[in-house]
Parts: structure tokens; C-alpha cells; sequence
């Protein structure tokens, strides 16, 4: 159902660099889609009640018949117009359709004073939210004139219907307020939009170079240093901060500041990790990450979790010159959740570390960050050493 969905709202949406132009066409193609959905329900109802007598004068049937026809043949043709020509050539086509079918909607007398006259309304409505407001004066207008012409030539009074005239620009009128009232509120939005983004660009930039700051402060600090585990430890916040200032690094030069394109992200980060490696000449490394989003809340844990599962099989996973390989598969799930598998062919953990309950560092970390983004690590250990998360993730659904 969702991706039926999603695969309507394709075909309604037409890409355009106007906001303002992309949302009329869009508009514009659902009220294509309703007009067609509406000539194919009278289509059927045209089918059942004709063999049964109910509409007893066969020029009604076939008027009917030619009206339907017209209005599916003309619904196609401007959608390709709208689609790749135009959007205003096709919002022009489209309202001289409405008037058209307005004019034949019932008979001369009713058209001109009668029930006939409401069908105008439609189209003196819609221009001002396909097009221009002012179109909506338009409309009526040349609403007007065709009620007249048909006065004179197919009715025995030719008496223009003046009420329902001053009506139509009355209508337009107020269509003309209210599209003009909705544009300025669209622009409101979309400055304050404008202005949040730069906002929220601003802060992530910030964000990423004060843990760069701290980062490089680490590693001044660092150089006064002469006990190695000491020293270890804090090269290893100081790349756990350099991991996080990545993250905001992507979101910064991304089109969206609630997610990131994470195949990019990985590709940059673990190869810039594993080609700065002591062992990126005998250890073969094999990224396979589908092109998934995902959001910031779950972006940093995930990033320093492969931050902490690399760094610990660059230094411990293949001592003594050991070849082998490192994987990495990360996935988005039929139901929506994440998938990270990260393993590798080395000499896996001690057998005397048991996961679940390991106070180590690296394996704490690994473990409550799998909880922080509502997910569970698992470790299994054959021929090679597997870490497996399942999570849920941005734009997850129940």
C-alpha cells in the first residue's frame, strides 16, 4: 500500500526549480486525476443505466458519451503538457477545458439560466490556485462571454443573466483574496525555512569544529605523555571525537540536516581509516552498504560503534603480519529496521571474554550504544569474528 502510494505521488510530482511552480503543477495533476477518476465513474454509471432505459433521450446518451470522451482524451494531453512543456500553458488548457465542459453540461437554457450555471463556479475557483490569483477574473470573464454567446445563439431569449454574472466576479473576487492570502503565507514559510536552515547549518558547523578543537587539544595534550597505555587511551577519544565531528562534517555539506546519505559517509570514513592502517596491504577490506539514509540520532552511536569494531581489528584482530579480511554489510530490512554486520577473519576474541558481560572499554561502548539507538549487539565467533546489530532507524514505521 505505501509503495502505491509512493509511486502516485511520483507521478504527481514534477521536479522543478520554482517551489511556487513545482506545488501548481502538482495541484494541477490531482485535479487532472480527479477529473479523470470522475469521467470514469460516470462512464460506468453511463454504461449500466443506458441498456436499462433509465436515460431515455439518445442525444443525452451520446452528448454524455462525447463529453466523457472528450474530457479523458483532454485530461492526458494536458498532463503531458504539464509534465514537459509547461505548467501555466497547461493550467490554461486545463481551465478552458472546465468552462468547456461547463458549457455542455446540460441544456442551452439551463447553461444560461439554470442549475447549468453552478458548473462555473469550478473553474473561476481553480484558476486562482493553478495560476495567477488575478486569473480567477479571468475565468469569469471569459465565463461570462460564453454564457452570453450561448444566450444569443441557442436560446429564444437572449436576455444575459446579469445576477449570475456579477456573481462569477464576485467569486472571483474572493478566490483572488484567498490565493493571494495562501502565496504570502507560503512565503512566510518558506523565508522562515530558509532562515532555520541557515540556522541549522550554522550549529552544525560549530558543533563540528568544537570537537575538532577538542580533538586537537587531545592530541597536544597527548605529546606530554610517556606511559603507552596512557597514551593509547587517549588516542582513542581522541579519534572517538574525530568520529563525531565526521558525522556533523556530512550533515553540514548535506541538502538535509536530519540525515545523511550513509554509504557516502562510510565509504569516506572507514577508508580513510583503513587506508591509514598498518595493515591496509595484507587485509583486504570489502564495504558492501546499501545507498540508505539515516537520522543523527542514530548516525553518531553507529559511526562510533564501527569506529570502535575497526580500530580494535587494525590493532588486535591480525597480529604477526596475518592476511586476511574485513567486512562490513549495513542494510535497511523489509520492515523498515537497519541491519549492521561488521566481522573479520582474524584471531577473534580471547575465549575467556565473554560479551555479554566484558568491562572492557570498547566492548562497553559497543554494547550501550547498541542500546541507546533501541537495538542489541551480538557476537558470533566462528572462522571469522561477526558483530551483529538490528535497529530502528529514521523513517521507520510500525
Amino acid at each position: 500500500m505505501k509503495k502505491t502510494i509512493s509511486d502516485l505521488l511520483k507521478i504527481l510530482d514534477i521536479p522543478s526549480p520554482d517551489p511556487e511552480d513545482a506545488r501548481r503543477r502538482r495541484l494541477l495533476n490531482i485535479m487532472l486525476l480527479a477529473s479523470a477518476a470522475s469521467a470514469v465513474v460516470l462512464l460506468m454509471v453511463l454504461l449500466i443505466t443506458a441498456p436499462l432505459g433509465l436515460i431515455r433521450e439518445e442525444g443525452q446518451i451520446v452528448l454524455l458519451g462525447v463529453s466523457i470522451g472528450v474530457t479523458l482524451l483532454g485530461v492526458g494531453i494536458i498532463y503531458l503538457v504539464n509534465r514537459f512543456v509547461s505548467g501555466q500553458l497547461a493550467g490554461i488548457l486545463f481551465l478552458l477545458l472546465l468552462i468547456g465542459i461547463a458549457a455542455f453540461s446540460d441544456t442551452p437554457e439551463q447553461v444560461v439560466d439554470g442549475r447549468g450555471l453552478l458548473v462555473f463556479v469550478i473553474p473561476i475557483v481553480v484558476a486562482s490556485f493553478i495560476l495567477k490569483p488575478w486569473t480567477s477574473f479571468a475565468a469569469a470573464g471569459l465565463s461570462s462571454i460564453v454564457i452570453a454567446v450561448m444566450g444569443i445563439l441557442m436560446t429564444p431569449d437572449p436576455m444575459p443573466n446579469v445576477p449570475a454574472v456579477l456573481s462569477f466576479f464576485l467569486l472571483a473576487l474572493a478566490s483572488w483574496i484567498s490565493a493571494r492570502n495562501l502565496l504570502q503565507a507560503q512565503k512566510n514559510v518558506q523565508k522562515d525555512l530558509e532562515e532555520k536552515t541557515i540556522l541549522l547549518k550554522e550549529i552544525h558547523h560549530r558543533v563540528k569544529n568544537s570537537l575538532q578543537i577538542v580533538a586537537s587539544l587531545l592530541n597536544l595534550q597527548s605529546r606530554k605523555i610517556k606511559d603507552d597505555r596512557v597514551l593509547d587511551l587517549f588516542y582513542q577519544s581522541r579519534d572517538r571525537v574525530k568520529m563525531m565531528a565526521s558525522v556533523y562534517e556530512e550533515l553540514y555539506q548535506s541538502e538535509s540536516f536530519a540525515r545523511i546519505n550513509f554509504k557516502e559517509y562510510l565509504k569516506d570514513v572507514m577508508d580513510y581509516m583503513y587506508q591509514t592502517s598498518d595493515i591496509k596491504d595484507r587485509v583486504a577490506l570489502d564495504l558492501n552498504v546499501e545507498d540508505v539514509e539515516i537520522g543523527l540520532n542514530n548516525a553518531i552511536p553507529v559511526a562510533l560503534i564501527l569506529n570502535e569494531l575497526l580500530t580494535n581489528s587494525i590493532k588486535h584482530a591480525f597480529p604477526n603480519n596475518r592476511e586476511g579480511k574485513i567486512e562490513i554489510c549495513f542494510k535497511k530490512t523489509e520492515n523498515g529496521t537497519f541491519q549492521l554486520i561488521y566481522r573479520d577473519s582474524g584471531i577473534g576474541l580471547p575465549k575467556h571474554i565473554d560479551f555479554e558481560k566484558a568491562e572492557t572499554l570498547g566492548l562497553h561502548l559497543i554494547k550501550n550504544l547498541a542500546h541507546q539507538i533501541e537495538g542489541q549487539a551480538r557476537l558470533e565467533q566462528n572462522e571469522w569474528t561477526a558483530f551483529k546489530i538490528k535497529f530502528k532507524g529514521y523513517g521507520y514505521a510500525e
